[in-house]
């Protein structure tokens, strides 16, 4: 139930056609926002968080932590390389 509860704040944050969310393993999630900048990625981060606190604030007690990475992409990027500069974020 949390992890739908988390799943459903991270969709209604992510609202651009071409952005993307995922569940990313176990308790990981994923979000591909294309042609965006930092600061505006950080910005939905933050908006994700705060859905996440007041919802959980009904019991569930849930936080979250975000990790945010920007690159562009080229031929043959190995995208294990932005997975782990958001987790290392």
């Amino acid at each position: 139930q949390v992890l739908v509860g988390i799943a459903i704040c991270i969709s209604d944050s992510v609202r651009r056609a071409g952005d993307c969310a995922a569940r990313y393993g176990g308790e990981e999630f994923a979000v591909l926002l294309p042609n965006i900048s930092a600061t505006e990625a950080f910005k939905i981060a933050e908006t994700i968080r705060a859905k996440v606190l007041g919802w959980s604030d009904g019991g569930a007690g849930s936080t979250v932590s975000c990790g945010v990475a920007s690159l562009t992409p080229t031929a043959g990027m190995d995208w294990a390389v932005l997975v782990a500069a958001a987790d290392k974020a």
